[in-house]
């Protein structure tokens, strides 16, 4: 892996140099080029949503979930992965094309992990394109894509790509190392919207906030392969979509993010981001989903975070909190949530993060579901998002 992340590191690297800034003078009158930015809430389409938002910096498709090997040398055994693709938009809209291949609209990364529990083994790469060989594709909605049936490229960094092959279905595949994952993953129902009908703030800052929607639970099928060798996988799955131009704000440094799918239907994405002074963001919040399809929207006053037991990285000497207690008193959830193993870092360039299985069980030690944790902030405070 070692070659690989000096590869991609060395592009990243270029990628700072050499991205697009807008300057202007005094004597200047000609608005300049400007990002968009998550202000208020709006209207959701699809699938022209699960397509790319070019206008905005900031943007992914994250995909996790928790899977059951059921043909391969490995049949009974669980399987977590996460695959995510990010777009982060060099050129701001309208700002004028240079005459050069090396520059281009936007830069590209994409994360994948595989946790392997039973044999406590965590697999993890990345991959960065800047795009100008060619290397990346964004594509954006066309309206030959408004038929639901239609199968069409989501996102595409190097050979790892994302697409969309149905209204709310899609296809994930990535490679690295002799492991990797080809998979379907079809919704069971649609999206969830989260804060403000999909207006997720995040910050008080102007444009500190994103659109966001979830589809919680993905029928997952495919193909994992590990040491060169295919599995044939089912499970459950979660995709999270995000996009916008100044996320964060100067004072946060990270989060907790939990995507809870209950063994008795219900759906929760809840997380906190921290803030330098060792406060909770008052905007972070999340989103239950009733067995009845509605969605109840959580404060940060509503529930607690309690961390119980951490773990620390040799790597990046971070150290994560790997087990929680959350209660929601209104819902009456009063859960334990822990990692399926400990180490599940991705120890990457620029940004180190915790992205886990796991799984949740009620007061009495009774497991009541599944699903994935994301912790940032705990190798080094993580500013990526924000615009400072």
């Amino acid at each position: 892996m070692n070659t690989r992340f000096q590869r991609t590191l060395a592009l990243f690297v270029i990628f700072l140099a050499t991205g697009p800034v807008c300057h202007s003078t005094p004597e200047s009158t000609t608005p300049q080029p400007e990002w968009l930015f998550a202000t208020a809430p709006r209207e959701f389409s699809f699938p022209e949503d699960h397509h790319a938002h070019p206008g905005f910096r900031t943007e992914w498709w994250y995909f996790t979930g928790n899977l059951e090997i059921v043909e391969g040398p490995r049949v009974g055994e669980n399987v977590g992965f996460q695959f995510t693709l990010f777009r982060q938009g060099v050129r701001r809209p309208g700002e004028q094309a240079k005459d050069s291949r090396w520059l281009v609209d936007a830069f590209g990364f994409g994360h994948a992990a595989l946790s392997l529990p039973s044999e406590m083994r965590f697999l993890y790469d990345q991959v960065m394109e800047r795009g100008a060989l060619g290397g990346l594709d964004f594509p954006s909605f066309q309206e030959s894509d408004q038929d639901p049936d239609t199968t069409a490229l989501l996102a595409r960094v190097a050979s790892w790509e994302v697409e969309r092959i149905g209204l709310h279905n899609f296809a994930v595949r990535a490679d690295f190392d002799g492991h990797g994952m080809d998979l379907e993953l079809r919704a069971q129902f649609g999206p969830i919207f989260h804060g403000d009908a999909g207006f997720s703030r995040k910050g008080p800052g102007h444009g500190n906030a994103s659109f966001y929607y979830t589809l919680p639970r993905l029928d997952t099928e495919g193909t994992i392969t590990l040491d060169g060798s295919p599995h044939i996988v089912r499970g459950t799955a979660w995709l999270d979509r995000e996009w916008g131009s100044n996320q964060l704000a100067s004072n946060q440094k990270g989060w907790d993010w939990f995507a809870l799918q209950f063994d008795d239907g219900r759906n929760l994405m809840v997380y906190q981001i921290r803030l330098d002074d060792g406060d909770i963001e008052p905007l972070s919040h999340g989103t239950l989903r009733l067995t009845d399809g509605t969605t109840r929207p959580l404060v940060a006053s509503q529930y607690s975070l309690t961390p119980l037991d951490h773990w620390t990285s040799p790597e990046t000497g971070g150290r994560y909190p790997i087990r929680w207690r959350l209660d929601i008193p209104s819902e009456q959830i009063h859960i334990v949530i822990e990692a399926t193993q400990e180490a599940q870092e991705l120890a990457l360039q620029p940004i180190s993060y915790y992205e886990g299985s796991i799984r949740f069980s009620d007061e009495s030690g009774n497991t009541t579901g599944r699903g994935y944790m994301e912790l940032t902030g705990y190798a080094e405070p993580i500013r990526a998002l924000s615009d400072d």
